[in-house]
């Protein structure tokens, strides 16, 4: 789905799909967690992206090298075009508090500008990208949107438009398609092709 944002992200229709009522459990090893959407609705998804964007009409994509990779090798291959992407390693703070970007890029990038991330949290990876295309017009794709969090994060202050492929319901932590349980559960569920979440502790 589109989010065209020009004034501000005010009636924005929330898409997000509910928990099955009963929930799908899946073991990997030691880890069990419930699958929100499987492999096949997560393409599926993703997919539709393809009637929003063009990969070919931009003159720089952005990618966050460790979440944003699936998707932009999952929409390259669905419009069977090999872009130049630029790959950037994104990395929080010893003490979680802010992010550094590891990975030389371009200080004033111009143009059609897309930067592609796997989830859409707190924004603070976002704006941070952002902060090197002072001068360019800014599309945004992301694989999944915690339903709400647009309503928090004044991404509508410096992004065009916000194309997301999958809304799901917030309060939970989602691993699949780019997204991990972090470092304390070793990365998992980043190469996973469906989207999971941790459950809940009773």
């Amino acid at each position: 789905m589109r989010i065209e944002y020009k004034e501000g992200p005010e009636d924005l229709v929330r898409h997000a799909a509910p928990f099955p009522k009963i929930e799908r459990v899946l073991q990997y090893g030691p880890r069990s967690v419930i699958e929100y959407l499987t492999s096949t609705e997560t393409v599926k998804a993703i997919y539709k992206l393809t009637e929003e964007i063009n990969l070919g009409e931009y003159h720089h994509i952005i990618v966050n090298a460790s979440g944003g990779s699936a998707l932009s090798n999952m929409l390259s291959s669905m419009e069977s075009i090999a872009p130049n992407f630029i790959s950037v390693a994104v990395r929080r703070d010893e003490n979680g508090s802010g992010i550094r970007i590891d990975s030389p890029l371009p200080s004033d990038l111009k143009g059609r500008v897309l930067i592609m991330e796997d989830i859409l949290d707190t924004g603070k990876t976002l704006k941070k990208l952002t902060d090197y295309c002072p001068h360019a017009d800014i599309d945004v794709v992301v694989a999944v949107l915690k339903a709400g969090v647009e309503d928090q994060i004044p991404i509508h202050r410096y992004v065009n438009s916000l194309h997301v492929a999958i809304f799901a319901p917030n309060g939970h932590w989602y691993g699949g398609i780019g997204m991990d349980f972090g470092k304390e559960e070793n990365n998992f569920g980043r190469t996973l092709t469906n989207v999971v979440a941790k459950r809940k502790s009773p």
